[in-house]
């Protein structure tokens, strides 16, 4: 395979450090005044108590990536991503087993257009002749595609699947409006942690396309043909359920793709929100199983990706419901000490709940959809996970799919080595 960047002076290959998808260290950190408590008629918090029953979440997603700076051109660096995404089931042996997609994203991430516009009659034609050339060496597509109908997209496409992606703008439309957001521009395109915050925020946003895909496929294309009763299964997620159902389909209206997510928890373990005017004592000293429930527009997202994913404005409204769950209680804890560890969010949607023109029965059913959420989540506390930095937060069928989603990663020293074949 020819090199494109062969000979080329402006081009230097690196030998990167690798970025993989990590936990922040900072929780607690936003207080949402948006997010309503659910009180009494007193005004107290209330405090429920889960109680295992005898149905299970019975489908698992979780993505994951690396990410490796892998040259720069003329000063601006370019990155490469490798990205995964799986999902796993869990069988009446309650045995995990893969039923996903099986698709891996292999992405050139670089300001293509910001680029060009900053070197018009330089290298600014070259840089846009990178992008043909990965059409036609990589059979490339844009990573635009994704934003219509990304199961489409990626069932008509190969197990391995090459994305170039132009981080000049927020979000994936850029291809669509005649009206185009840039983010990058000739004043920072060489403001190198700009660079790299848009990347990182692009590569979650594509690691959601192809977590809500997943979802999508499981949805239609194994419950719906495969089980008899079409019933839908409870899915956990890992981590926020984001606004990614603007993914399922082409129609302007994503609000008719809203019910997919009736019986969909994300398992949040790294809250970066909590109510305001509330004190955050009465969350670390809950008791193992116990739990508070909330009410919420916003979800618990990094703010970085959370801008990229709001380039398209969605149709109809969607309510959240939030659980704050002792998932686990360190066994070396004192009794009554106050810590925020094992304690874990949940996140629901209540969007026909919330619409209940009583209020007295809206907030009985938001409870009682709470309850059973908190009763699946705590039957997934046994047995422990085997990584012990986690070990109080993380339930074993999200950790094993991520172990899958790891191994179809490209290696550390692919990663490393692809500048120098470019």
């Amino acid at each position: 395979m020819a090199r494109f960047f062969k000979n080329d002076p402006n081009y230097f290959p690196e030998i990167p450090n690798i970025v993989e998808e990590i936990e922040e260290s900072s929780p607690w950190r936003v207080w949402d005044e948006t997010e309503e408590l659910i009180t009494d008629t007193n005004g107290n918090v209330i405090v429920y108590k889960a109680k295992e029953e005898e149905e299970w979440f019975r489908c698992f997603i979780d993505g994951t990536y690396r990410i490796a700076r892998t040259a720069t051109y003329n000063g601006v660096p370019i990155y490469i991503a490798s990205i995964t995404a799986v999902m796993t089931e869990r069988t009446k042996e309650k045995v995990l087993r893969e039923v996903g997609l099986n698709k891996h994203l292999t992405v050139i991430l670089f300001p293509f257009d910001a680029f060009s516009e900053r070197f018009k009659n330089t290298w600014g034609d070259k840089i846009q002749e990178f992008k043909q050339y990965l059409k036609s060496e990589y059979n490339a597509i844009s990573d635009c595609r994704l934003r219509s109908d990304s199961l489409d997209v990626l069932q008509k496409s190969g197990k391995n699947i090459w994305i170039y992606s132009d981080i000049t703008y927020l979000g994936l439309r850029y291809e669509e409006v005649p009206r185009k957001r840039y983010d990058i521009t000739e004043q920072n395109l060489f403001d190198e942690g700009k660079i790299y915050s848009r990347v990182r925020a692009r590569v979650r946003v594509l690691m959601s396309v192809l977590e809500a895909a997943n979802l999508k496929y499981y949805r239609e294309n194994i419950e719906r043909k495969k089980y008899k009763n079409h019933s839908e299964s409870w899915v956990l997620v890992d981590g926020t359920v984001n606004n990614y159902w603007k993914f399922f389909c082409r129609k302007t209206n994503q609000s008719e793709s809203y019910p997919l997510f009736n019986k969909v928890v994300g398992f949040i373990k790294t809250i970066r929100r909590t109510p305001a005017w509330m004190d955050i004592a009465q969350i670390h000293k809950l008791k193992e199983r116990e739990f508070i429930v909330t009410i919420g527009t916003k979800n618990d997202e990094d703010p970085v990706v959370k801008h990229e994913m709001d380039e398209d404005k969605l149709e109809g409204e969607n309510q959240w419901g939030f659980i704050y769950l002792r998932f686990r209680t360190p066994i070396y804890f004192p009794h009554g000490i106050l810590s925020s560890r094992g304690i874990v969010k949940l996140q629901f949607r209540i969007t026909e709940e919330y619409s209940e023109i009583n209020v007295r029965d809206r907030i009985l059913k938001i409870q009682n959809k709470a309850h059973k959420v908190a009763s699946l989540a705590i039957k997934e506390r046994f047995p422990l996970p085997t990584d012990k930095s986690r070990i109080w937060k993380e339930a074993v069928a999200i950790e094993e799919t991520e172990k899958i989603a790891k191994s179809r990663l490209l290696s550390e020293e692919w990663l490393k080595n692809k500048g120098w074949t470019l």
